[in-house]
Parts: C-alpha cells; structure tokens; sequence
C-alpha cells in the first residue's frame, strides 16, 4: 500500500491511499497517517486475478 499527501498550509486537502495487496484497515498505517493528516481521502484498489 501506498500513500501520498498533498502538502499543504495545516492539513492537506487530499491524500491518495492505494491499496495493493490486501484492504485490510484495522493496522494500516498509511491510512492512519492520512485519516490524521488530511480532510479527504481518494482510495485506489488494484484487484488481479488468482495467480497474476
């Protein structure tokens, strides 16, 4: 998983939370980092099929 926060005066207008391998949220740090950090949140999710 990945995460980026705009940098902004206070906190940051949006940070981007892309999930890779797993959604699971309950010790995901980069979105704890970004529930604290900024006002909105856009998730991506990347889903393969089996095996890829």
């Amino acid at each position: 998983m990945s995460c980026c926060l705009v940098p902004a005066k206070g906190k940051s207008e949006v940070a981007v939370i892309w999930f890779r391998n797993d959604l699971r949220l309950e010790d995901n740090l980069a979105l704890t980092a970004a529930l604290k950090e900024a006002k909105h949140i856009i998730s991506i999710v990347r889903i393969t099929a089996a095996g890829q």
